[in-house]
């Protein structure tokens, strides 16, 4: 049975294989032949190897490879110098200032230096003895002087700021009707900052380090500094310029709100900030803590808020106090220990003083009047200093003036006519100590405010005298408490 199922499965497969037919290929035109140009290909970065690629070695003094190992006591630097140069295979000059100029006592040192490079010995012994060295053609230079060049990066500029604000007014010689001496007063309230004028403040300790044969040349227009002296006292001015350089680069961005408060009848006496912290601002700002209550001989008073307030929660916390106004919001940009002043205001031209001069020539009379004016400034005037310490404090040197003219009245006095002018000064000085981002409160600038109003019904009122009943005057008065706030951050 197994043999007759090969054969049939045999026959099957030649009969399968007898029936496959051969399919010719198919015809197709000639097509013609385009040869395209190929482009040749550009050697990228891929192709290159790494083996073209050169290693870049540091090439090294026989001072920075070289080791030695020193153990002297109360030795002659001099010859450990020698050593070192032998060791190193360089040449050795001594400069004769130094035998010249040098301490004995100086010159003898004792010194410890297990397994360490040339340069780090000669670092050492160099800066033990205060004198310098340098590398040139194979030769060990070692000096007793040195200089420098420094480049100083401060501006030329005296930053200087004076303010001033009041007027001429009547004096106190009232009974005085000389018309050839018209009178004269004067009223004014001003200040001035010292100059902060930075090239001389580093002229004047540069002066303090210098040694007794030490000689420099400050260019204040070029910004540049140069020094020559002994080595010890070229570094101690390194140090000192290098720490000024630091200090003066960094700015505070100083931010400041000006409000007046128009207090209500309930609260003539100020603003109660304790029952604010306590109360309003106790949980709104979740402030870490306050500083206590700082008087000044102005009747002001300073604290500082920490936690980072922010001005309009305090704003919403004094508005039932009364009616409050926006006077100025500032912010500028200064430089540690340069005074950054702001002004907000109007100035306002009166008549200072007339004087009248009368000449006679070949029997005729000339008469001459001449009639100076001067101005008077109306509104804030603002200057604040900041110095930063080395942990990030900032001191800050707050002089805020507010002017407000409440009349200008004219006074004729023979034929004369002056104009006096009424002023309301609230001023205040002060120095405080925060931190970046504290908000400094300012308050306790209270003045009382006289207001007067005329009412009258148009037309009917310019009529002679019956106009008089149409016509009505109002006097009020109110108190208006200053408040400044002031944040300080320091730009990094």
């Amino acid at each position: 049975m197994k043999k007759s199922i090969a054969i049939l499965f045999i026959i099957f497969a030649l009969t399968a294989c007898a029936s496959q037919q051969t399919i010719p290929p198919k015809k197709t035109d000639n097509l013609p032949q385009i040869n395209l140009p190929v482009a040749p290909q550009k050697e990228t970065e891929n192709n290159l190897t790494l083996s073209n690629l050169k290693p870049i070695f540091k090439k090294l003094s026989p001072i920075e490879k070289e080791k030695i190992s020193i153990s002297v006591i109360n030795e002659d630097f001099e010859k450990i110098l020698a050593l070192i140069a032998r060791t190193a295979d360089l040449n050795l000059i001594i400069d004769n200032d130094i035998k010249k100029e040098l301490p004995e006592e100086q010159k003898f040192i004792t010194i410890n230096l297990n397994n360490v490079t040339l340069k780090n010995a000669l670092d050492v012994i160099t800066r033990l003895t205060g004198t310098t060295y340098k590398i040139k053609d194979g030769i060990i230079y070692v000096k007793l002087y040195d200089e420098k060049l420094f480049d100083l990066n401060f501006l030329t500029t005296v930053r200087k700021v004076n303010y001033n604000i009041g007027g001429d007014v009547l004096g106190g010689n009232q009974d005085n009707q000389n018309t050839s001496n018209p009178l004269k007063g004067e009223i004014e309230l001003s200040g001035n900052s010292k100059e902060n004028d930075i090239f001389s403040i580093i002229e004047k300790n540069i002066k303090n380090l210098l040694s007794k044969n030490g000689k420099y040349i400050l260019n204040k227009y070029t910004g540049t500094l140069y020094v020559r002296d002994k080595a010890e006292n070229l570094r101690r001015i390194s140090n000192f310029i290098n720490k000024v350089k630091e200090k003066y680069s960094k700015q505070v961005l100083i931010e400041a709100e000006i409000i007046e408060v128009n207090l209500n009848k309930n609260y003539q006496l100020g603003i109660n900030w304790q029952n604010i912290l306590q109360n309003d601002l106790k949980n709104t700002l979740h402030l870490s803590s306050t500083t206590s209550f700082l008087w000044n001989n102005s009747g002001a008073f300073t604290f500082t808020l920490t936690g980072n307030p922010y001005f309009n929660i305090i704003v919403n916390a004094i508005e039932k106090y009364g009616q409050v106004k926006i006077v100025s919001n500032p912010r500028i940009r200064t430089l540690h220990g340069q005074p950054a002043f702001i002004g907000v205001g109007k100035s306002i031209a009166y008549i200072k003083e007339i004087t009248k001069e009368t000449t006679s020539s070949e029997g005729i009379t000339t008469a001459s009047t001449n009639i100076e004016t001067s101005s008077i400034f109306d509104g804030l005037a603002f200057k604040v200093t900041p110095y930063i310490d080395d942990k990030n404090n900032i001191l800050l040197s707050i002089v805020p003036i507010k002017s407000d003219i409440i009349s200008l009245e004219k006074s004729k006095i023979a034929d004369y006519e002056i104009t006096l002018p009424e002023i309301s000064l609230r001023e205040t000085s002060t120095v405080v100590k925060t931190k970046n981002n504290d908000l400094i409160v300012i308050s306790g600038l209270i003045m009382n405010k006289n207001e007067k109003n005329n009412n009258s019904v148009p037309v009917i009122s310019n009529i002679p005298i019956i106009g008089n009943i149409f016509k009505s005057k109002e006097e009020s008065s109110s108190k208006v408490e200053l408040i400044i706030l002031i944040k300080a951050s320091i730009i990094k």
